[in-house]
């Protein structure tokens, strides 16, 4: 997905059309339980009124914007989460940087992943422009699933295996993109959700890499062949 003119105009208007009528928001609770607790609203729009002067001043914006939905409580809902997948899918396609950061955050990757928004992570990782963060080897090392309890409501329960289903999405798309752990037991344990969606995955980029390396000439050539052509941050 690497969005054209067209398609980020539309998504811009579609995005202030949720936010004039006020179909969807986000809020975040703080407190403790001896003092009580309070939600308050992120204002994830705020910045998508203010005047721009360049396209530059636009891309900023819509890069907090993006920033700002990383943050928020979990949803309560599968319906709630897939309203919010919507207007991070939306942000990107209106133009925000997958790889963009903050001072505060970090990278949106990071940030998605510590507020535990799997389906943040998914829309990112699907992004055409996407770059392996830096800290995807950490990421790795500490990538768990949604914990499922027995005493958990079935609405719980089906939100938990909902938010395993994006998670087990980005590891699939991470790996599609050649952008592995470099930890073998890592490696090792992660496969088998990859395998689950594509049985044939590893057999297919095995066939690959010998193709590449057929045909490749210069140590260049044999270098990227052996790499599987990854461009990641180290």
């Amino acid at each position: 997905m690497t969005p054209n003119k067209a398609q980020k105009i539309e998504a811009f208007k579609e995005l202030l059309k949720i936010s004039n009528t006020h179909s969807f928001d986000v809020y975040e609770t703080s407190g403790n339980p001896a003092y009580g607790y309070r939600a308050w609203p992120v204002k994830w729009d705020e910045r998508l009124y203010q005047s721009y002067k360049t396209p530059e001043d636009k891309q900023k914006a819509l890069n907090e914007t993006l920033m700002k939905l990383t943050c928020g409580d979990f949803p309560e809902t599968i319906e709630e989460m897939e309203q919010e997948r919507k207007v991070i899918r939306l942000t990107l396609l209106a133009g925000a940087n997958p790889n963009c950061s903050d001072s505060y955050h970090g990278s949106v990757f990071e940030s998605f992943w510590c507020s535990e928004k799997g389906y943040g992570l998914s829309e990112l990782v699907k992004d055409d422009r996407f770059e392996s963060p830096v800290k995807l080897q950490e990421f790795y090392e500490r990538f768990d699933w949604k914990p499922i309890y027995c005493d958990d409501s079935n609405k719980e329960m089906l939100l938990k295996k909902q938010e395993n289903e994006n998670r087990a999405d980005v590891i699939y798309t991470l790996f599609q993109k050649g952008m592995y752990p470099t930890n073998q037991k890592i490696f090792e344990k992660l496969a088998p959700v990859v395998l689950e969606k594509d049985p044939e995955f590893f057999n297919k980029r095995k066939e690959q890499t010998i193709t590449q390396l057929t045909r490749a000439k210069t140590p260049a050539q044999i270098f990227n062949a052996l790499m599987g052509n990854r461009k990641e941050k180290q």
